[in-house]
């Protein structure tokens, strides 16, 4: 028993070895970026990218790291290319970003890669070099005096994006320890924002110069950086303004314009020529403008304002920036944006069919895309003749941003022509609009009941030779208890492709209870083939209709069957009468009973003279198209 605790003992450590062994082999090292994925940079230009690298587990492991770029024209390289780490600890790397000056505006990528214990971890860094799609970073030049302690560089920036971000800032130049203010900030979707590069020096340095200013946002993401020049004059800070900028107007925009213009006056305060950019600073504004003025001049000019549909309405800020390598200043201005109103309407569906007397529907999405609540009134502007309206419900208010649904039923009466038309209407809230219905009117539509009308008689197996044609009188009834009409009798089913016409008059109204014979005619041409056809006899009306099967039997011209032999019938005939004694009895009795009233009647009638002969005028028979009854009864 004890040996048997000693070999489990035994198993249990070698298990435990062989765990650590396997996880010493799965050592694990992060690979992390201290930056965003994308870097945006000037041509001949250099930034430094921070890479964490740590080992996360409890043995000693070495790296190597490789980077690479898809062009010569950004090039990369690594501080640390080869490094052990002991269990959790970490080193910080730094991927040296390049552009020549040569390099085309455009996005290319630098690959960074970890090499650790047979194992592999890439990360990739977006070069935009120029422009980029998420904002536009902007530096101005200035001249500065050597005597001057303290100054300001404007940059502008602005978030192309659509969505919100929080940006950090910072400034690069060890001679003039530069900083952004402010260090951190948030800009709106199309938010523009200036920033000053606040340089100071102790001693005086002449000549150009230049801060590198750089943005990083998380929320973008993106590290962008700027170079911002300026000179650096012998000379004494001008303590006079050197021109002034005054009398703003046009100050109140509307939301649904494009753009607005808002106009000042700038002066020249100098005896000299000179010339100041003008760069107004909001969400509502961009661009940059320059001016030149004559020694003394005061010029009018703008400014353009491009409002935003999401841009709210209200007083918007507006601080307007004017410099020149001489002097700078800053006006600040109110720009008043109007509530907008903006409904728009629109109809489902396209375009309406509609018979007479049917109504249809047409829905009306009403949507408030304005500022504030509108109250939407419709009514009729031009309505097509006979046609019967109604708006349900004639008015909705609306909150920004929701719609509403509004039916529009159109009926068409008998007062109304065929064809097309359209039904103008006319939406009224804070502005008017139009809009126009387009909808067709056709015949009324009827729902046509089968089993109602009857058929009572008609020729269930119709026989036909080409060349000829056969009457096939139709018996109707109409039980309904109303009075039909647009009555029609068909015949459905003939073979197609054969000469055949089928005609039927049908009555123009149907009394309640009222008894019909329809006469119908089949015709048949010369192109028909001999065969057995099913047909299908419809009567319809307004509302009703029935139908009945029917046997075409086609035969060929001539008569192409036996003809029967009558003597040959009568003999037959006679021997199945002999046969049958019962009905041979019965047949004496009858001849019997009819001589004798023959003979009666012979005896009693008057005798004309000799001579004389007797004529009776025959009467023609009655050209109807259908006979009528009034009752079951007295058909």
């Amino acid at each position: 028993m004890n040996v048997l605790k000693h070999v489990w003992a035994l198993l249990a450590v070698l298990v435990l070895f062989a765990g650590l062994g396997s996880m010493a082999h799965a050592v694990s090292v992060e690979f992390i970026p201290q930056f965003p994925e994308n870097v945006a940079l000037e041509k001949a230009s250099s930034v430094g990218l921070p890479f964490l690298v740590k080992n996360t587990h409890f043995e000693s492991q070495c790296i190597t790291i490789g980077v690479d770029s898809n062009s010569n024209f950004v090039t990369a390289e690594s501080t640390l290319s080869a490094t052990c780490l002991n269990p959790f600890e970490s080193a910080t790397m730094t991927l040296t970003l390049n552009t020549s000056t040569d390099a085309p505006d455009g996005n290319y990528q630098v690959k960074a890669t970890l090499y650790h214990n047979e194992n592999v971890t890439t990360r990739i860094v977006n070069v935009f070099v120029g422009s980029n799609p998420f904002i536009d970073l902007q530096g101005y030049s200035k001249n500065v005096c050597d005597s001057t302690l303290e100054e300001k560089l404007a940059v502008k920036i602005l978030n192309k994006t659509s969505k919100n971000a929080l940006f950090k800032a910072g400034a690069e130049n060890e001679a003039f320890v530069p900083f952004v203010e402010p260090e951190t900030f948030s800009l709106d979707p199309h938010e523009e924002k200036f920033l000053d590069a606040v340089i100071h020096y102790n001693e005086t340095y002449l000549g150009d110069y230049e801060v590198t200013v750089r943005v990083q946002s998380d929320s973008v993401p993106l590290l962008a950086q700027k170079r911002v020049p300026f000179t650096v004059l012998a000379c004494a800070p001008i303590q006079q303004p050197a021109f002034t900028l005054s009398n703003f107007t046009n100050l109140s925009v509307d939301k649904n314009v494009s753009s607005h213009k808002v106009f000042f006056t700038l002066k020249n305060l100098l005896n000299e020529s000179q010339s100041v950019t003008i760069v107004p600073s909001s969400d509502l504004l961009t661009g940059t403008h320059t001016f030149t003025l004559s020694p003394n001049e005061s010029k009018q000019a703008y400014f353009e304002v491009f409002p935003f549909p999401e841009d709210a309405a209200g007083s918007h800020a507006v601080q307007v920036h004017a410099f020149n390598e001489k002097y700078s200043t800053q006006v600040e201005i109110v720009l008043t944006l109007k509530p907008l109103s903006n409904i728009q309407i629109s109809f489902l569906p396209a375009k309406q069919v509609i018979p007479i007397n049917s109504t249809s529907t047409v829905y009306l999405l009403v949507e408030n895309k304005g500022d504030f609540n509108e109250t939407v009134q419709f009514t009729a502007l031009s309505v097509p003749q006979g046609v019967l309206y109604a708006f349900v419900p004639s008015s909705t208010s609306i909150q920004p941003g929701k719609s509403a649904e509004v039916k529009l039923n159109l009926t068409p009466t008998p007062a109304t022509p065929l064809g097309d038309y359209g039904f103008k209407l006319q939406a009224k809230g804070t502005s008017i609009q139009a809009l126009e219905i387009p909808f067709t009117v056709v015949p009324e539509e009827f729902v046509v009941t089968e089993g109602v009308v009857q058929i009572l008689s008609y020729p269930k197996e119709i026989h036909i030779t080409p060349n000829t044609s056969k009457s096939l009188p139709v018996t109707l009834v109409n039980p309904s208890g109303e009075t039909l009409k647009d009555a029609m009798l068909s015949l459905y089913g003939l073979p197609d492709g054969q000469d055949f016409a089928f005609k039927a008059v049908a009555p123009s109204t149907f009394a309640p209870g009222e008894i019909v014979v329809v006469p119908a005619t089949l015709q048949a041409g010369s192109k028909i083939i001999p065969g057995t056809y099913a047909l299908v006899l419809e009567f319809k009306t307004n509302k009703y209709k029935a139908v009945a099967n029917v046997k075409l039997v086609v035969e060929p011209a001539g008569g192409a069957q036996a003809q029967p032999n009558p003597f040959g019938m009568l003999i037959t005939g006679f021997a199945t009468i002999i046969s049958n004694t019962s009905m041979l009895l019965l047949i004496l009795i009858v001849l019997a009973i009819l001589a004798f009233v023959l003979a009666r009647r012979a005896g009693g009638k008057p005798q004309l003279p000799k001579g004389i002969v007797q004529s009776a005028a025959k009467e023609p028979f009655p050209q109807k198209e259908y006979t009528s009854y009034t009752s079951f009864k007295e058909w």
